[in-house]
C-alpha cells in the first residue's frame, strides 16, 4: 500500500497527504502496521503488551490517524487485546487468546501459564463462563520471566528477516 505512512494530520511520507485525501484502506493498514509495529517489533525485547500499544496509539499518537477508524480499531481489539498477558483475580497469569464478547468486554479467554501442561494442552478459560474470576491487571512484557512468555507467546521470537 503505497500510503500507508501518510499521517492524517499531514505530516507523513511520500506525498504528504492529509486526511481524506489518504484513501482509506490506505488509513485502515496504517493503524495496522503501527499496531504490528508496537507488539511485535524487529528487536522482540522492545515489544509492548497490546493493551499497551492501544494505549501509545489513543493518547500518543492519534493525530497521526483517521479518529474515526482508530476508534473502531481500539473497541475491535477489546480492553484486553489477544496476546496481552494478564494477572487473574486467582494470582494466575495467563494470555489473552480472543477477544472478549461485545456484550461483556471484560471477560475474554486466557490461556494459562502451567509450565507442568505441556503447551499443546494448555488450560483455556473462558471467563465470560466463569463469574469466579475476572482479570485483575494487564501486566508489562518486559516485567515476565522469559520461560512464562516463551510458554504463552511463542512466536514473539520469530524473525522475519535471513541473513
Amino acid at each position: 500500500m503505497l500510503h500507508h505512512h501518510e499521517h492524517f494530520d499531514g505530516t507523513g511520507f511520500p506525498d504528504h497527504l492529509k486526511g481524506e485525501a489518504i484513501h482509506i484502506a490506505a488509513r485502515v493498514v496504517a493503524i495496522a502496521d503501527r499496531f504490528d509495529k508496537l507488539t511485535n517489533p524487529i528487536d522482540y525485547r522492545r515489544a509492548i503488551s497490546p493493551s499497551e500499544a492501544l494505549a501509545v496509539m489513543w493518547t500518543k499518537e492519534k493525530s497521526a490517524y483517521d479518529t474515526v477508524l482508530l476508534q473502531l480499531f481500539v473497541r475491535a481489539m477489546g480492553v484486553y487485546p489477544p496476546g496481552s498477558i494478564v494477572q487473574l483475580s486467582d494470582g494466575r497469569v495467563g494470555a489473552v487468546v480472543t477477544s472478549a464478547p461485545t456484550d461483556n468486554p471484560l471477560s475474554p479467554q486466557i490461556m494459562i501459564h502451567e509450565p507442568e501442561v505441556p503447551r499443546r494442552q494448555a488450560i483455556i478459560l473462558n471467563l465470560a463462563r466463569d463469574s469466579s474470576l475476572h482479570i485483575e491487571k494487564p501486566l508489562r512484557l518486559q516485567e515476565r520471566p522469559a520461560d512464562e512468555l516463551d510458554y504463552l507467546l511463542p512466536r514473539r521470537k520469530m524473525n522475519w528477516f535471513h541473513s
